[in-house]
């Protein structure tokens, strides 16, 4: 048997356990409202805010029971953010022109912003202290509005010539906005509310439809799919234009690779997504199903999921070789999607057939991994080992039975039923070398 030797402690080496890769699955279907349009999951993971825009209602999940309660909102409820530290959730009413403050406490909503007669908000995003929120309103009053949320008033506006879709930088400093019908991103300062637009002047001045930034925050990824099939690489440095990259038809959606090293471009029009590298250029392309509309990585990188909104589908890519391991059917009509923290849960929203799919990710499980015993200590990330817990732990698959050691905490994807999260164990702690036994 191996050892490491930590501090003054010598741990000895287990080999690891065979690894084998689970399939995804559905693991509930939740009746949510009429025309679910868009999802937020909380930072803890454990519920999520739906914005039903044909039903003027928000529902609130509890994932892991698979429950929701409806919050009534105002007409059109169309995008929703949840706070950073998860307290509550703020939803903008397109057909109001107001935005609803819900408490994720008491599930209630506790308070309504008039944006004004005629307003149409579009999106809307916290900054990274929680303390302010920015609102697109780019229908008719073509400005972006700052709430203060301690007084939940507007204190601030940016003018935008029609806002639509807003992205906050990584390091939380800087908005995007995309513009409706004008050729260029609009960029402003969270502090100082202090713009400029970023031109988009080639292909006859079309527009960007949605946004991503890489995670260093050096580059802007503009989808250009108004009729083009274009994607603008932005320098957020310079806050010029730097090249346009050629992709698939009608291209809706994008995201960023957790390494900054691949994006994903959804091309609605040919069923497929585009790989475009760093720099922007175009390595690969994937098919998927009819009509790809949403995409999202895991936090680790590992998979990439794009709902299928005509072929009623879920496309799981492994982006270690950019290709599809599975497909999984799902409602009607697909769009929304939300990955959670832990990367092992995620919510699809079925917009015809007014549910939302709680679907297990796929996961390299541990084969002969901790027992029940084990496993029925597994605790959120938030969440401390407590008093309790046995003695004696046995792991059978090792022969080894750990007493008296000591709480620790060691994250893994095998605790909690082989999909993911804390677990409080009498210390066997897995690093990449394999299990540590303290003695």
């Amino acid at each position: 048997m191996l050892a490491i030797v930590v501090g003054a402690v010598t741990l000895p080496v287990v080999a690891a356990p065979a690894r084998a890769a689970s399939a995804p699955s559905v693991a509930a279907t939740v009746t949510v409202g009429t025309s679910p349009n868009a999802v937020a999951i909380s930072p803890d993971g454990t519920k999520a805010v739906v914005a039903n825009y044909g039903s003027a209602s928000v529902s609130i999940i509890d994932i892991a029971a698979a429950t929701s309660s409806t919050v009534s909102v105002d007409a059109n409820p169309n995008t929703v953010a949840i706070s950073p530290d998860g307290a509550e959730a703020l939803v903008t009413n397109y057909g109001s022109g107001t935005v609803s403050r819900i408490s994720l406490t008491n599930n209630t909503v506790v308070a309504t912003l008039s944006l004004g007669a005629g307003t149409r908000p579009g999106s809307v995003i916290y900054s990274l202290d929680g303390t302010t929120a920015f609102v697109s309103e780019g229908a008719f009053n073509n400005v972006i509005a700052q709430i203060t949320l301690s007084s939940f008033t507007v204190t601030g506006t940016v003018s935008a010539s029609i806002p639509a879709g807003l992205v906050l930088s990584p390091n939380g400093q800087t908005a995007y906005a995309t513009a409706s019908v004008s050729p260029h991103v609009t960029y402003f300062s969270t502090s100082t509310l202090a713009a400029g637009t970023i031109a988009l002047s080639d292909y006859f001045g079309t527009s960007a439809t949605s946004l991503a930034v890489s995670p260093d925050g050096a580059t802007i990824y503009a989808v250009r799919g108004a009729g083009y099939a274009l994607v603008s690489i932005l320098n957020a440095v310079t806050l010029t234009r730097t090249s346009t990259t050629v992709v698939g038809t009608n291209p809706s959606d994008i995201a960023v690779s957790p390494d900054g090293s691949k994006v994903y471009v959804t091309n609605s029009g040919s069923g497929n997504v585009s790989v475009l590298n760093a720099a922007g250029a175009v390595t690969g392309t994937i098919t998927v199903g009819s009509g790809p509309n949403q995409v999202a990585f895991t936090p680790d990188g590992a998979y990439a999921l794009v709902t299928n909104s005509t072929s009623n589908t879920v496309s799981f890519i492994v982006t270690a070789t950019d290709t599809v391991e599975a497909t999984l059917t799902v409602g009607a009509n697909p769009r929304g999607l939300a990955v959670n923290p832990l990367g092992t849960k995620a919510l699809v929203l079925n917009y015809s057939a007014g549910t939302v799919s709680i679907i297990n990710m796929p996961v390299n499980e541990i084969v002969g991994g901790p027992t029940a015993a084990l496993q029925q200590y597994g605790i959120g990330q938030g969440g401390t080992c407590g008093a309790g817990a046995p003695d004696s732990v046995l792991l059978p698959a090792f022969g080894e039975s750990v007493r008296n050691s000591g709480w620790g905490s060691s994250w893994a994807r095998w605790p909690n039923g082989g999909r993911g999260g804390y677990v409080c164990t009498r210390q066997p702690i897995y690093a990449t070398s394999g299990w540590l036994i303290a003695p």
